[in-house]
């Protein structure tokens, strides 16, 4: 199960968690959005990413994806570890 998975050590299986609902969420998201134009096409395609990276970084702190080591190497990675770090 999912839960299984999160609790491991399993990188990849984790990351294709990760992976498969951030493209389900998206493509979710991309079939209610409306885009008839360029300028509505560059709105949903903003929105998208931006759900994308929230839905990918949350997913990745849930299940543990990346050591801390590894947190700090990513952009505006202390400052991550500061908001997920329980005290």
């Amino acid at each position: 199960s999912i839960r299984q998975i999160a609790n491991r050590d399993h990188f990849y299986a984790k990351l294709a968690v990760i992976t498969v609902a951030m493209v389900a969420i998206v493509c979710g998201v991309m079939k209610v959005l409306p885009f008839a134009s360029r300028g509505q096409s560059i709105l949903v395609a903003i929105v998208a990413v931006i759900i994308g990276v929230i839905v990918f970084v949350g997913g990745a702190s849930l299940t543990r994806l990346f050591t801390a080591r590894e947190v700090l190497a990513l952009p505006l990675g202390r400052r991550f570890l500061k908001m997920t770090h329980k005290h």
